[in-house]
């Protein structure tokens, strides 16, 4: 749930590395056009954000420990920023993927509102088909116990996120050739560099402090536990402690 688009540096490192087109400067409309912003910004920070997107994204607000931990960022000359602005150095409350108090997933934001489309089928138990020059040009799925054939008049089209793509594509035949064999997939097109390389961000989980527990504060325990007001709060509201992520400063 939590939302964060990554360092302007990293968009701009894609583009030198030779992917047109994905510089943060050409990114950003869509990150603006997907966003419908609902926390409080800035007129510095404005530009960075949309509003009326798809995607409903808010500020992070109910944690009595954070006014503790900013006072000791600001005495070590750190400024409060927005991490998907301009500045990506400072402290902050994140902000996170929520609509009326609930999670709102990508699913949520574009798949739902579109099932009812006519040109729009959704088949979960699927695989892909090649013709006999491995170029990928369809879909076998199983469809109330028969199963059924679809063909792309253009192209397939692979869109499962920085794991799953790569994932689909070796399942597919297409990746290191050793190591497909290795696993009994049929290798296709022998590409050594597919599933490999993945780099994440260096991240420092951590810092724990065990502290009289605030007025605010939500325990890390089931919502089934949690004191009835706030329950109560949440089941009729939407609102109060329960409805946003759990307890995050950074």
């Amino acid at each position: 749930m939590l939302y964060y688009r990554g360092n302007r540096r990293d968009y701009d490192r894609w583009a030198a590395l030779g992917n047109t087109g994905w510089d943060y400067d050409t990114v950003l409309p869509y990150y603006k056009k997907a966003e419908n912003y609902e926390g409080k910004l800035s007129a510095e920070d404005l530009p960075y954000h949309g509003l009326g997107g798809p995607l409903s994204v808010s500020n992070s607000n109910w944690f009595d420990l954070s006014k503790y931990v900013f006072a000791a960022a600001r005495e070590m000359g750190f400024k409060k920023i927005d991490p998907n602005a301009k500045k990506t150095i400072g402290y902050f409350l994140p902000d996170y993927t929520a609509k009326k108090g609930e999670r709102h997933s990508a699913a949520e934001a574009y798949l739902k509102p579109t099932l009812s489309r006519p040109n729009l089928s959704l088949q979960t138990d699927s695989q892909i088909l090649f013709n006999n020059k491995n170029r990928a040009i369809g879909v076998r799925y199983m469809q109330g116990g028969r199963v059924k054939q679809a063909f792309a008049r253009k192209e397939v089209i692979i869109s499962a996120g920085v794991i799953n793509s790569p994932k689909l594509l070796m399942l597919s035949g297409i990746g290191p050739k050793e190591h497909l064999r290795s696993v009994g997939i049929k290798a296709r097109v022998d590409v050594p560099g597919v599933g490999k390389n993945f780099h994440d961000h260096i991240t420092l989980h951590g810092l724990y402090w065990l502290i009289k527990m605030g007025p605010n504060e939500v325990p890390a325990v089931p919502l089934n536990n949690l004191s009835p007001q706030i329950l109560k709060d949440y089941k009729e509201k939407r609102t109060g402690e329960a409805h946003q992520t759990a307890g995050r400063d950074e």
